[in-house]
């Protein structure tokens, strides 16, 4: 994601924490990683019960 800082005429040290665009940027940029996160927990979960599904049915052979 590209965060509207760069070439901003108004940057200075500690914009990060009182500008507006780069809040709002940083908002979205969460609800993203948010997203991820759930999504890839739904799909780790899903490949270890497939890895303990295989794991019970090499001990049962």
């Amino acid at each position: 994601m590209a965060f509207p800082c760069k070439n901003c005429i108004e940057r200075h040290t500690d914009c990060w924490s009182t500008c507006p665009k780069y809040q709002a940027e940083k908002e979205k940029s969460q609800a993203v990683l948010d997203a991820r996160k759930k999504y890839y927990g739904e799909v780790s979960d899903f490949i270890v019960d497939i890895a303990r599904a295989k794991k019970r049915m090499r001990k049962r052979k």
